[in-house]
C-alpha cells in the first residue's frame, strides 16, 4: 500500500555513427542522432537506456515487474531487435536496456522516432503486475522523442585514378573505372590499393579524385610521404604511409566519404620507361602495337614509319633493338626486311609483311637500376585502312543525355572500340558503346576498327559536345540563291551568312569534277554537269548547327558569243576579241572582205588575227562550238552579228 507508480529517469540514446577523423557533423539540436539510409536495413549498434528511479520507489520494481519497449517513426519504419522484453532491474539506478533499433523505408532527410517503455507481464505467470503499484497493462512508464538525420549512404567519391610512370592508368577498387580506357591500358585493378615511390626517380605521384563535395588530402606519416592540397603525393623517406582523401558532404544529408591509398616509399630506385606513338600511349588499344603499311597501292593511308616518343623516368638514354619476340631475356634479332629502328626510336617498315618487336631498355647508372624492358609490337602489312562511318556526337544534360555509338563499315564483321581523350572523359561516361553526358564541354572520341583479313587496324576521330539544350536556338544560316547556273570557267559566290557569333561556315561540293568551292564560298564551274554545294554553320553554345544547299548547274552546250570587238592592226590585218566561255569551248571566226565569200577558221582561245586587204571593208562574226569525248561537235546558237570594219589603208 502507498507504493507509487514505477518510473524511470535519464532516458537517453547513445549515438553510434562514426564520423571520419578531422571532420565534425553539426547536430540539429538536443536528442538528434544520425543514421544511414542504406540499401538494406541499418542497425544502430548502441543501446537506449532507462535509469530506474532512486529512493523508496525502487521497491515497486520487483522481480515480478517486467518491461518492454516500442519505437515508431513518422516517415520510415523502425523496429526493435535483440531482447525487446527484459526483466526489470533489482535495484534503483540500474539500466533498463533497449535492444537495437532497425530501420527500413527511410529516405534522406529528417525523421522523428518516439521510444516508449511499457509495463509487461510476469515471465512465468503471464499476468500483469498492476494492483499494488497501480501499473496497468501496456501502460507507458517513460517516453522520449528523438530527431533522426537520415544520411544518404551513397558515396560522393566517384573516381580515384592515377597515371603510372609507364603511362598506364590505375584506379582504386570501389570507384568508377575510367571511361573509354581499354583494359590493356589499365593496371592495379585487382584490389591493389598501393603505389610505390622512391626518393630519386619516381618521387611524386599525382592522384585525380572526382567527387561532389570539397576534397581534403591527409597523410598518415608526413616523414614518409606528403600530399598537397590538390593531390600531389611526394616521397620523403623510405617507409609506408596512408594517403586518405575525404570528400565533405555535398548536401545536408550526405555523409562524409573517404578513400585510402597505401604509399610505399622504397629505398631502391628503378627506372621506368613510358612510350607514346603518334602522340598516344603505344599500348592504348593494341598492347604496345604500331601498324605500318609500306605499299604504294594504298598511298592515301600508308604509314611507312612511326616515331616512338620514349621517356625514361630517370632521364637515361633509351636503347632500341628489333627482336623476334617479346619474351624477356631472349635476344633473337628480328628480321630487318620487316622493320628496322633507328637510335632515336623511328621504326621504318621494310619490304615484306610480318611481325617483329622493338625492345626498349635503359642501363643501370649510379644508384638507379635500369628499367624493365618494354616491347613494342610492330605489324607490317599492305592492307588498306577500314572505312569507318560515324558522325560527331551532340548531347545535352536535360533531354538527349545518352546515345549508343553505332559506327559502320563496308567491311563485314568489323569490331569497333572507343577511346576518350582527356577532355572527353570530363564531360561523358562510356559504358560499352553507350555514351552518357555528365558535364558541359567539348572533346574527342577515337573510334577504332580491329584488323580483318581485308583491312588493318584503323582509327577515326569524332567530336563530342555536351551542351545546355535549353538555351539553344535554331540557326539563321542563309544563302544568296539556292540554285545557280555558272558557265565553265566562271565563278559565283555562295553568299552565305549567319548572325550567330562564332558559328564557322564551311562548304563542300558533291562533285568537284563539275564545280569546286573555296573556303570563302567562291564556287568555280569546272565542267558541264550538276553539283550540290552544302553549306554548314557550326553549332555554338547558344545556336544549333545550320545547313543549306545550293544546286549548281554548269551548262553543257556552248553559248552565244558575246563581247565581240574588232580593231585595226598595222598592216593588212584586223584583231578580233570576244568573251571566253571556258577552256572546253572553241570558236570559229569568219571574215568577209568586200563582196567576197565568207571564210572561216577554227580558233582556240578568245582572240584571233585575220589577214585582209588594205583599205577594204571587212565583216567579222564568231561562233562557238565544243567537242565531247566521242568527238561529236556541238555548235552554239546563231553566230553573232557581223561587224563591218574598214582596214588600215597604210
Amino acid at each position: 500500500k502507498g507504493f507509487k507508480k514505477p518510473s524511470v529517469e535519464d532516458l537517453t540514446l547513445e549515438s553510434g555513427v562514426k564520423v571520419a577523423d578531422g571532420f565534425k557533423q553539426t547536430l540539429f539540436g538536443a536528442n538528434t542522432y544520425h543514421v544511414l539510409r542504406g540499401t538494406d536495413n541499418y542497425v544502430i549498434a548502441k543501446q537506449l537506456h532507462g535509469k530506474t528511479q532512486s529512493g523508496n520507489d525502487a521497491t515497486a520494481l520487483s522481480d515480478n515487474t517486467h518491461y518492454y519497449w516500442t519505437a515508431t517513426a513518422e516517415k520510415g519504419y523502425v523496429q526493435i531487435s535483440d531482447a525487446t522484453t527484459q526483466v526489470a532491474p533489482k535495484k534503483a539506478g540500474d539500466d533498463i536496456k533497449l535492444g537495437k533499433l532497425k530501420f527500413t523505408g527511410l529516405t534522406a532527410g529528417t525523421d522523428k522516432v518516439t521510444i516508449q517503455l511499457h509495463a509487461a507481464a510476469n515471465a512465468s505467470e503471464n499476468t500483469y503486475y498492476s494492483s499494488a503499484t497501480n501499473v496497468k497493462k501496456d501502460e507507458v512508464i517513460a517516453e522520449q522523442t528523438y530527431d533522426f538525420v537520415v544520411e544518404d549512404d551513397a558515396t560522393n567519391i566517384n573516381s580515384f585514378t592515377w597515371v603510372n610512370p609507364n603511362g598506364k592508368i590505375s584506379y582504386l577498387a570501389g570507384t568508377t573505372k575510367p571511361a573509354g580506357v581499354d583494359d590493356k591500358n589499365l593496371t592495379n585493378t585487382s584490389g591493389d590499393h598501393s603505389i610505390t615511390l622512391d626518393p630519386i626517380v619516381n618521387k611524386t605521384q599525382q592522384i585525380d579524385v572526382s567527387a561532389t563535395g570539397a576534397l581534403t588530402y591527409v597523410s598518415s606519416d608526413n616523414s614518409v610521404a606528403t600530399v598537397s592540397s590538390n593531390g600531389l603525393i611526394s616521397a620523403v623517406a623510405p617507409g609506408r604511409a596512408d594517403i586518405t582523401v575525404y570528400a565533405a558532404p555535398a548536401g545536408q544529408f550526405t555523409k562524409v566519404s573517404f578513400k585510402t591509398l597505401r604509399v610505399v616509399v622504397s629505398a631502391d630506385s628503378k627506372d621506368v620507361i613510358s612510350v607514346k606513338a603518334n602522340g598516344e600511349n603505344a599500348d592504348a588499344t593494341t598492347g604496345y602495337q604500331v601498324d605500318l603499311d609500306p605499299s604504294t597501292q594504298t598511298a592515301a593511308t600508308a604509314v611507312h614509319s612511326v616515331k616512338l616518343d620514349a621517356q625514361s623516368a630517370a632521364g637515361f638514354a633509351v636503347n632500341y633493338k628489333v627482336v623476334k619476340d617479346n619474351t624477356s631475356g631472349k635476344d633473337t634479332f628480328g628480321d630487318s626486311a620487316i622493320a628496322t629502328v633507328t637510335s632515336d626510336g623511328t621504326i621504318n617498315a621494310g619490304s615484306k609483311d610480318g611481325t617483329v618487336y622493338v625492345r626498349l631498355e635503359t642501363a643501370d647508372k649510379d644508384k638507379v637500376k635500369g628499367a624493365e624492358p618494354v616491347y613494342v609490337k610492330v605489324v607490317v602489312n599492305k592492307l588498306p585502312q577500314a572505312d569507318i562511318d560515324i558522325s560527331d556526337v551532340r548531347l545535352d544534360l536535360k533531354n538527349n543525355k545518352s546515345v549508343e555509338l553505332n559506327p559502320t563499315s563496308s567491311v563485314k564483321d568489323t569490331k569497333f572500340g572507343y577511346i576518350l581523350n582527356d577532355d572527353a572523359t570530363k564531360i561523358v561516361d562510356l559504358r560499352g558503346s553507350k555514351l552518357t553526358a555528365k558535364a558541359l564541354g567539348y572533346g574527342k572520341i577515337t573510334v577504332t576498327a580491329t584488323a580483318t583479313a581485308k583491312t588493318r587496324y584503323t582509327k577515326k576521330d569524332i567530336n563530342v559536345a555536351v551542351v545546355d539544350n535549353a538555351a539553344k536556338t535554331d540557326s539563321d544560316l542563309k544563302v544568296a540563291d539556292s540554285a545557280l547556273t555558272v558557265k565553265v570557267g566562271d565563278t559565283a559566290s555562295a553568299g552565305a551568312s549567319t548572325t550567330a557569333s562564332g558559328a564557322a561556315i564551311t562548304y563542300t561540293s558533291s562533285d568537284t569534277d563539275v564545280a569546286t568551292v573555296a573556303a570563302d564560298g567562291t564556287i568555280t564551274a569546272v565542267a558541264p554537269g550538276t553539283a550540290v554545294v552544302t553549306v554548314k554553320a557550326a553549332e555554338t553554345d547558344t545556336v544549333n548547327a545550320g545547313t543549306a544547299t545550293i544546286v549548281v548547274t554548269v551548262p553543257s552546250n556552248p553559248q552565244k558569243v558575246t563581247g565581240v570587238k574588232v580593231s585595226n592592226k598595222k598592216g593588212a590585218y584586223v584583231t578580233v576579241k570576244w568573251t571566253s566561255q571556258g577552256s572546253n569551248v572553241n570558236y570559229r571566226v569568219y571574215k568577209k572582205v568586200g563582196n567576197g565569200k565568207w571564210v572561216g577558221k577554227n580558233v582556240a582561245g578568245n582572240k584571233a588575227t585575220l589577214s585582209v586587204k588594205k583599205g577594204a571593208k571587212v565583216q567579222v562574226k564568231v561562233k562557238s562550238y565544243a567537242k565531247d569525248a566521242s568527238g561529236k561537235t556541238t555548235w552554239g546558237p546563231a553566230a553573232t552579228k557581223a561587224k563591218t570594219f574598214k582596214t588600215d589603208k597604210k
